[in-house]
């Protein structure tokens, strides 16, 4: 597996977030056969592609869309949805959360480019 992949892993389960760790590691195994065959993808870059996407499936995607949920379900029925023990996701955390993307946007392999092409952006 690739050097950085597992460091990413590793830290995601130092910080007690070992279901992403997780899902990286049954990600990478279940694309592993056909990359192989269809020899796409040289070396293991393709391994940091994909532990980028989960990282933005669960860090950027999820708490957006939970945040829209929320406004949406406010908006709809005129009360506000409680979730006992979830954090709330105010601005701060909106910002920060798109920080982050851009992040993983400027690390992705092959260049921000295509990352918008993964993800469906026009920046």
């Amino acid at each position: 597996m690739n050097k950085d992949v597992i460091k990413i892993m590793y830290a995601l389960q130092r910080l007690g977030l070992h279901w992403i760790a997780d899902q990286i590691r049954d990600s990478i195994h279940e694309q592993e056969p056909d990359v192989l065959r269809t020899r796409e993808h040289r070396g293991d870059d393709w391994q940091i592609g994909i532990a980028l996407r989960v990282l933005h499936s669960y860090m950027v995607e999820l708490p957006i869309a939970f945040s829209h949920s929320r406004e949406r379900v406010k908006t709809l029925l005129g009360v506000a949805l409680h979730i006992e023990d979830s954090h709330d996701l105010g601005d701060d955390t909106i910002q920060a959360v798109l920080r982050f993307g851009k992040v993983l946007r400027q690390a992705w392999p092959g260049g921000s480019e295509n990352y918008d092409k993964e993800f469906g952006r026009n920046k």
